[in-house]
C-alpha cells in the first residue's frame, strides 16, 4: 500500500487509514518560508549584493505581489521578469536610484518583458487595474512611450498616489502622463 498522506488539517488528529491507525503531525511553517505567488517568487526580489532582506522589507514585497504583480501578470499572459526588487542602500546608491527609493522597503519593482512595445502593453494593464502606487516608464527619448523597463510601486500602509510618469533615460527629471 501507498504512503499516506496526511491533509493540512491533520496536526495531531488520528486518521484511520485501511484499518490501520496513524497519528500525523504537521509542521507548521513560518509565514515565510509557506508564501506562494502565483507567477513570482521571493528570490527574484532579493538583493542583487546577496544581503539578508528585513521581514518588513519581505511583507511589503508579498503586498506588491499580491495586489499588483501576479493579477497583472495574469492578464499579460506571458512572463514578466524582475530586473530590480529590493535594494539595500549601498546597491541603491551603486545603481544611482534616488535617495528614498521605494525599492529600499520592498515597495518597487523594475520590470521587464522582452520587448519595449510589451513593456507598454504591461504598464497599461498596471494602470488598467489601478492598484498601484506609481508606475514610472523608462523610455529611450521623450518621443515615444514605450519604456526599456517600468517600475511600478505599491504602498502596503498609506494612500497609493497613482501616478503615472515617465522618465527618459540619461534626462533629468520626470514628466507626469494623464494617460497611456
Amino acid at each position: 500500500m501507498g504512503r499516506v498522506r496526511p491533509p493540512p488539517f491533520a496536526e495531531g488528529k488520528t486518521l484511520r487509514s485501511s484499518k490501520k491507525i496513524r497519528v500525523f503531525r504537521v509542521f507548521r511553517c513560518k509565514k515565510k518560508e509557506i508564501m506562494n505567488f502565483k507567477y513570482f517568487n521571493i528570490q527574484e526580489f532579493m538583493c542583487r549584493c546577496g544581503c539578508p532582506m528585513p521581514a518588513e522589507v519581505r511583507t511589503n514585497i508579498e503586498s506588491l505581489v499580491i495586489n499588483v504583480l501576479d493579477s497583472a501578470r495574469e492578464a499579460f499572459g506571458a512572463p514578466v521578469n524582475v530586473s530590480s526588487g529590493h535594494r539595500c542602500e549601498a546597491r541603491n546608491k551603486a545603481v544611482g536610484g534616488v535617495a528614498r527609493s521605494q525599492h529600499m522597503v520592498g515597495q518597487a519593482a523594475d520590470l521587464v518583458t522582452g520587448t519595449s512595445a510589451s513593456n507598454l502593453r504591461l504598464a497599461q494593464i498596471i494602470a488598467q487595474q489601478g492598484r498601484f502606487d506609481q508606475l514610472i516608464l523608462y523610455t529611450a527619448s521623450a518621443s515615444t512611450l514605450e519604456p526599456q523597463f517600468i517600475h511600478v510601486s505599491y504602498k502596503r500602509l498609506g494612500d497609493n498616489r497613482h501616478r503615472i510618469l515617465r522618465k527618459v533615460l540619461g534626462k533629468e527629471g520626470y514628466t507626469v502622463i494623464n494617460n497611456i
